[in-house]
């Protein structure tokens, strides 16, 4: 009954009616799973009782990946369970999906999808004398995904290449490319940096990137709203812009700018202060280097730090230091638009602009009236910048 239903009521009642556990053997990886899912509180008992059942097969249901997940909650059942005769703690484990069995890794291997490499199973692992044993075959998408994830023994972007396979095939479905995911998924991490950059440098394609919405959603808006969304990270404040992610962000810029990026690309979105109870919702249209240093890294942001070197990335790339930009209260066309969540002084004191002006000049007259170091280096990179090219 357990069995077919897979409800809590069911699962629990096993425990108060004392169920012979021999009858449930035959399907011990189903029974371990539900148990997992919903025992609860007994959780412990019932899996202590399936697994020391004389009859039950040890060596067999220790390669179990419904077993050992189960099991992997219980560090005090899972070191008893690895100390058993004939139980291997680097055994291939294995799956059953749609009356298919199929090899995985060992439970070292897969560390971090099944117990998220939790210390106190790590720990039980390494005195059981575990090895991280890879799948004895990984299809390319499975080796894509494993590096996308980051999970244990994962190949770098190039190894990938070394074996032959094609970055820019799609995964999860056919869906996306590894790199795209890493920014549509993206969730601020310095790894994810890290690997975005490695991909780029192995040659993934960025062409999609090219494309001023494509850009604006799966970049700009991914980077610099990740910090702030549901404040969901670290604490209420949001996460800390440590040197490490600041310059992975920068990093980030630079290759896509040498790939090709158009410095001066346009980009047009919402904007509401997430520091604010009542935020003022503002628009803004321009070019890319003025919604850097006006609106998404301006004075007040957690992101100000990034002002600068993206500024001169961006004048390196040839971005016009007299572009033109917009802030004001509504899209003046009447658009529906997308929003980027920022904590900026700008949107805080509502101070839009009344109409749209050089980026540089809005800067100098901003900073003539209420002075900032950070836009006085900006101020004058980008003046320099308009004399080259007044030469």
């Amino acid at each position: 009954h357990v069995l077919r239903q897979g409800m809590e009521r069911s699962v629990r009642a096993m425990a108060d009616a004392a169920v012979d556990m021999e009858r449930c053997l035959p399907w011990a990886p189903e029974l371990a799973k539900l148990i997992h899912d919903y025992a609860g509180g007994k959780r412990l008992a019932l899996l202590t009782a399936l697994l020391e059942h004389p009859a039950a097969d040890l060596p067999a249901l220790a390669r179990s990946v419904q077993v050992m997940c189960a099991v992997c909650v219980h560090p005090k059942l899972l070191k008893w369970l690895l100390a058993q005769p004939g139980v291997d703690a680097s055994a291939r484990l294995y799956r059953d999906e749609d009356g298919q069995r199929e090899e995985m890794g060992s439970l070292l291997f897969h560390s971090v999808e099944f117990f998220e490499d939790r210390a106190d199973v790590l720990k039980v692992l390494y005195a059981a004398g575990a090895r991280s044993v890879l799948m004895s075959h990984m299809p390319a998408a499975m080796r894509l995904d494993r590096t996308l994830c980051g999970y244990r023994d994962a190949d770098t972007p190039a190894e990938l290449v070394a074996a032959g396979i094609d970055l820019d095939q799609h995964i999860w479905s056919g869906e996306y490319p590894i790199l795209r995911l890493c920014l549509r998924n993206y969730t601020d991490t310095q790894r994810e940096l890290q690997l975005i950059a490695e991909l780029m440098d192995m040659g993934a394609s960025v062409h999609y990137w090219m494309d001023p919405e494509t850009f604006q959603v799966e970049v700009l808006e991914q980077i610099f709203s990740a910090y702030w969304q549901e404040n969901e990270f670290e604490n209420e404040e949001g996460i800390c812009l440590d040197e490490g992610r600041a310059t992975g962000i920068v990093s980030v810029f630079n290759r896509l700018l040498d790939r090709g990026l158009e410095a001066n690309i346009g980009v047009s979105f919402g904007a509401s202060d997430v520091t604010e109870r009542n935020p003022v919702e503002m628009y803004y249209e321009g070019s890319l280097i003025g919604a850097i240093a006006c609106v998404l890294c301006s004075r007040g942001s957690r992101l100000r730090r990034l002002c600068l070197p993206l500024v001169e990335q961006l004048l390196a790339h040839g971005a016009d230091p007299q572009a033109i930009g917009h802030l004001c209260r509504v899209d003046p066309n009447g658009r529906r638009c997308r929003k980027i969540l920022v904590d900026s002084d700008e949107l805080a004191t509502g101070a839009p602009w009344s109409e749209p002006s050089s980026i540089l000049s809005f800067l100098r007259q901003r900073n003539a009236e209420d002075f900032d170091e950070i836009d006085a280096a900006v101020i004058a990179a980008m003046t320099r910048k308009a004399l080259a090219h007044t030469h």
